[in-house]
């Protein structure tokens, strides 16, 4: 018997290409006014293996998206030798962060949140920075776990822990929804949590009890 489902949010409930595009478009275009230096020396292609890097040479943040976003955003400033790099980097940061939360949600998505909210509870594990309190789903969740708020994101256990402590419903009873076979369908699954992937083809394993091309088949699969 499922009581209660955690859902992933990034490619799961939406495109994460699409909501990050065009946050960096956004950013961009605020950092092309305010310090044009940094747009003459990075496109947002260019950023991205600059944030990889960063990331690389600094574990101890790696897991935390924001972060790693802000002190990349400073550093590569610092490095153009831009005057007030700190408050500026901060700036775009933000900037990023509140257009990351402006998602478009998947056809259907949110129709299927109102079907089984009232019947299960509700919660999301992400690696992402988007707070779902913040979106138009905002409504169905109980709670949301971001990775920013751990010492260690998906795969690692902490994060399913604390959501079957908020839950308060053993792990055979809570369905697991996401898209990344690693770090959402085999993690849960090791922890007992039942699993649906959102995924087309072949599962590239056994640990998948459910499979999806769409969520927004889930109150199908539950019977709502």
């Amino acid at each position: 018997m499922i009581r209660a489902i955690t859902f992933d949010l990034d490619d799961t409930l939406w495109s994460t290409a699409d909501v990050i595009g065009r946050a960096e478009a956004i950013m961009f275009e605020w950092l092309d006014e305010h310090c044009p230096a940094f747009t003459q020396a990075h496109t947002p292609d260019s950023f991205v293996a600059v944030r990889r890097h960063f990331a690389d040479e600094n574990p101890n943040v790696s897991h935390n998206l924001k972060a790693v976003r802000k002190l990349a955003l400073i550093d590569a400033l610092q490095q153009l030798q831009v005057a007030d790099a700190s408050r500026l980097g901060a700036q775009a940061a933000q900037l990023f962060q509140q257009a990351r939360q402006q998602v478009n949600f998947f056809d259907g998505a949110l129709d299927m949140l109102s079907a089984l909210s009232p019947h299960y509870a509700i919660g999301a594990i992400t690696n992402g920075t988007t707070q779902i309190a913040q979106t138009a789903a905002g409504e169905h969740f109980q709670f949301c776990l971001n990775a920013e708020d751990f010492a260690v994101g998906k795969p690692a256990a902490p994060m399913f822990f604390d959501a079957l402590m908020r839950l308060n419903v053993p792990p055979e009873q809570v369905l697991h929804v996401g898209d990344h076979w690693d770090q959402d369908v085999v993690a849960a699954k090791q922890l007992g949590f039942q699993t649906l992937w959102i995924g087309q083809g072949t599962p590239p394993g056994p640990e998948s009890d459910h499979q999806l091309a769409e969520v927004r088949h889930l109150p199908a699969l539950l019977g709502h």
